[in-house]
């Protein structure tokens, strides 16, 4: 007795399924790239922020960036023990900090921070790393930070003429290598040098090797540092050394708001991409199904099951998301390190590691498989339910007689509408491809508006100022002496001058001496005028008071974003020169720049407890073209009078520099644009391809009517027309609203300004000119094919 064969209902689906995609050819090959692309977009995003997300805070910790720092005068040997030996020190190092000016050709001079190391071999606190194994520098000779290599303009062997703050005459340095202080900002963007240095080298400068700063590491969490400085410095004065100042550093990197942004918007690409993913998914699985739609009717007709329909399309859609994850899986990986690699040198990070967490690849993997599948779902819901009168009388151009078809063709504005009922056609599809697309138009769009704002917000900042060049003091010198001086040089038109103090901030505490949490530039504009690049957001702007005992201060938002402390209101301590004066808040202003503090004269006065003194300097010129040759000479006249500048830059710098710290954030942004344009061009350019290769017997219809070639062309193009159009209208639209939660991310955690609203028109044509050209290169190869094609292969086409 013969027994029938059992076949296997799952074995069948998956032999169909790979039936299925010889036989769909260039359609599977589109729809697989298209997944591909989408999963690395995604990969590449996630990749690269898992790496930086760790690797920023690796970087930094790795460093043992100091609790607290203490200045006195000689740190030696046996006081670094005995503070080692407290508890709770986790950590002991004692170093000293020079303030210098290097020369980098034709009168120009940059800003220089020598840091004096005990010993390079044994560093336990505030870490450096020698890139090159040339540590310790030898005598005479320092390490050069890697980010500040460009700001001198140097390389190895290469001598560096200093002129140091306590002295008149100029000094030398030989560079011998390079750094990396993962705890300092990159020197380029600060425009500051960092140089490391052995303390018989200062001797070598004519100064005293001594070292006297105590930098130590707290071990517990920071609730413990407070009670430990007070330690310390009860330490120090039975030792009878004396405490200068006690600092409690802010423990996060001095741009961690720009790396906090830059994770944000690479977060929201992570988002975007794996939207667009889903999209192409739909759009183009659905064109797959769609041109099995008699298949199926045949299928059911012979009694074939929804189930198993359903099954055979599942399979389809595993195999194509399946293999396509993987390979973006791939690529992505090797993206998104790629990336990381790039904003690590922004950053100012060195030996990163680049691997990629498992679960990281893992979730995106199956992300990879589950997103197309599931967006896939009602696509082949839809297949396996169509009943079969339906899917075998489909004859692609639902509601059109065929004579009208011809006539259509015959007069311009039928043939407009002929090509939207074709676009229209599939509705879901339409909208898909439409909306894939038009997000890759608005993330251009957004980038290039939000690259407006920030250059609009800089200009801002900087346009109001009739001076052309900013001149701040180490130390405050006499008003009329320092004005004349600075008239006296040639090209100098006005010198107007402010009151200018470096400050430390202290909160409140129960001790006559609390520790400083804080450094801010504590500007005193002249009476009678604010400044015009800062926007008052909350309470009164200071007003002069003679009376007052405590000082009246409007902060800016940079300074309360480095100490989380400070409010509207709040009571705070201006320590200078180891005085400390208290203040009060009364406003906070916004504007592009550093941490900065303003008080009026009486209270700049009160600050420094003199009245004939300035800080800084603000110079109008003769010629703007001049600035940087006048700076120069404005530096031969500081030397002469034994004058040290903090802070000395051209309108031109100090425009570069505010751009350079957002750079970061705008190359995140243009990568953001330029992959959801990839995918959503690729999204466009595979959907219009499916589209007019399944109404290849549509074209032979309308060829057997009389269509000429220009006909059939012009109908093809027109239906991509009518996608380009609105998806630069949806884009459009779309832009206004994701433009304002960028400029809201980038303002708030990257500049800590409101950043204006702006436009940038030539966005809209750029995306109009480009999703045109990608329209017409989808359309015209299979529109010539069509073409070239005789009527009865068209007609025939299955």
């Amino acid at each position: 007795m013969c027994r029938r064969a059992e076949v296997d209902p799952v074995s069948m689906s998956l032999v169909k399924a790979l039936a299925d995609l010889r036989a769909q050819g260039l359609r599977a090959v589109l729809s697989w790239v298209a997944i591909a692309v989408g999963t690395t977009a995604v990969m590449a995003a996630f990749g690269a922020h898992a790496v930086l997300d760790r690797e920023i805070a690796r970087s930094f910790e790795d460093s043992r960036p100091p609790a607290v720092v203490v200045w006195t005068d000689a740190v030696d040997a046996d006081l670094l023990r005995r503070v080692a030996s407290l508890p709770g020190v986790a950590g002991a190092e004692a170093r000293r900090q020079v303030r210098a000016r290097a020369e980098v050709g034709d009168g120009t001079w940059r800003s220089v921070l020598i840091y004096a190391i005990r010993d390079f071999d044994d560093m336990r606190v505030s870490k450096v790393h020698a890139l090159d194994g040339s540590a310790p520098p030898s005598v005479g000779s320092a390490l050069v930070e890697q980010s500040a290599v460009s700001v001198l303009g140097t390389e190895r062997g290469a001598t560096l003429a200093l002129r140091i703050a306590t002295q008149r005459e100029k000094r030398s340095l030989v560079v011998s290598g390079w750094a990396h202080d993962p705890a300092q900002a990159p020197g380029w963007q600060d425009d500051v040098a960092y140089l490391y240095v052995t303390p018989a080298t200062l001797s070598a400068l004519g100064l005293t090797p001594q070292l006297d700063q105590l930098h130590i590491d707290v071990a517990g969490d920071d609730n413990a540092v407070a009670p430990l400085a007070r330690e310390i410095q009860r330490t120090l004065r039975a030792a009878n050394r004396p405490v200068h100042r006690v600092e409690v550093p802010v423990r996060r990197h001095p741009h961690a708001d720009h790396m906090e942004a830059m994770l944000g918007l690479i977060r929201v690409l992570a988002v975007l991409s794996l939207l667009l993913s889903a999209l192409l998914a739909a759009s183009l699985f659905g064109a797959l199904l769609a041109r099995q739609t008699r298949e199926v009717g045949i299928m059911k007709a012979i009694g074939g099951s929804p189930g198993a329909i359903a099954r055979s399309s599942l399979w389809l859609a595993l195999i194509l998301s399946g293999t396509a994850a993987f390979t973006g899986v791939g690529v992505g990986i090797l993206a998104g390190q790629r990336f990381a690699r790039f904003a690590a040198r922004e950053l100012n990070l060195y030996d990163v590691a680049l691997t990629v967490p498992g679960g990281v690849i893992a979730a995106v993997f199956g992300a990879g498989i589950a997103v197309p599948v599931a967006a896939s779902a009602w696509p082949i819901l839809r297949s396996s339910r169509i009943n079969v009168r339906e899917a075998l009388t489909d004859p692609g151009l639902r509601g059109e007689k065929p004579a009208s078809v011809g006539a259509a063709t015959r007069r311009r504005g039928a043939l407009v509408t002929l090509s939207l009922r074709h676009a229209l056609r599939s509705r879901a599809r339409f909208a898909l491809t439409v909306t894939s697309l038009a997000l890759g138009g608005a993330m251009l769009m957004t980038a290039a508006n939000v690259h407006r704002s920030l250059v609009a917000a800089v200009d801002a900042s900087v346009a109001p100022r009739t001076d052309r060049i900013e001149l701040r003091l180490l130390e405050p010198a006499p008003t009329t002496a320092l004005v004349t001086a600075a008239a006296s040089v040639k090209g100098v038109r006005r010198a107007v001058p402010w009151g200018a103090v470096r400050a430390g901030i202290a909160l409140p505490d129960d001790t006559s001496a609390p520790p400083v949490v804080g450094h801010v530039a504590v500007l005193g504009p002249p009476e009678g005028s604010l400044p015009k690049t800062t926007r008052l957001v909350e309470g009164r702007w200071p007003v002069a008071s003679s009376q007052a005992e405590t000082v009246s201060l409007a902060v800016n938002r940079q300074l309360l974003a480095t100490v989380s402390d400070l409010h509207l209101g709040a009571p705070v301590n201006l320590v200078v020169g180891g005085r400390a004066t208290p203040a009060t808040i009364v406003a906070v202003v916004e504007e592009v720049g550093i941490a900065s503090a303003y008080v009026a004269p009486a209270g700049m006065a009160h600050l420094l407890g003199r009245d004939d003194v300035s800080g800084a300097l603000r110079l109008e010129l003769h010629d703007e073209a001049s600035s940087v040759a006048v700076a120069a000479r404005l530096e031969s006249v500081l030397a002469q009078e034994n004058w040290f500048p903090h802070y000395l830059m051209t309108r031109a710098s100090l425009r570069a520099a505010m751009r350079d710290h957002f750079r970061i954030l705008l190359v995140v942004l243009l990568a953001l644009a330029g992959a959801a344009i990839a995918v959503g061009v690729l999204g466009l350019a595979t959907t219009m391809s499916i589209n007019v290769i399944a109404r290849r017997r549509e074209m032979g219809v309308l060829k057997s009517m009389g269509a000429t070639a220009g006909h059939i062309r012009r109908l093809v193009l027109l239906e991509g027309a009518v996608a380009t159009t609105a998806s630069v209208l949806f884009a459009l639209a779309l832009s206004f609203p994701l433009s304002a939660a960028v400029r809201a991310v980038v303002g708030a955690h990257g500049l800590h300004v409101t950043l204006p609203r702006e436009h940038a028109i030539e966005a809209v044509g750029a995306w109009l000119v480009l999703a045109g050209l990608c329209t017409v290169g989808a359309c015209l190869g299979p529109a010539r094919d069509a073409v070239r094609r005789p009527v009865r292969e068209l007609i025939g086409y299955a």
